[in-house]
């Protein structure tokens, strides 16, 4: 028996939502290859795994960025 996981997906404006992004900024993500994506209907969906990888990435930055140097 063969038992298929549930994945979560969000559409690109609920993507661009959870990583405080546009939604062209999730078009380009997914364009160069750093966000998974299927095509349904003409729409993206994107794993929210996915997504939340990229948005804890995307914090870590910023927050490196905005640390005081030593």
């Amino acid at each position: 028996m063969i038992v298929a996981e549930k994945i979560d997906l969000l559409s690109v404006t609920e993507a661009a939502r959870v990583v405080g992004a546009t939604r062209g900024c999730i078009h380009y993500y997914r364009l160069a290859g750093r966000l998974p994506a299927i095509s349904v209907e003409g729409r993206y969906l994107i794993p929210r795994e996915s997504v939340e990888a990229l948005q804890r990435e995307r914090a870590a930055i910023t927050a490196a960025s905005k640390a005081p140097a030593h």
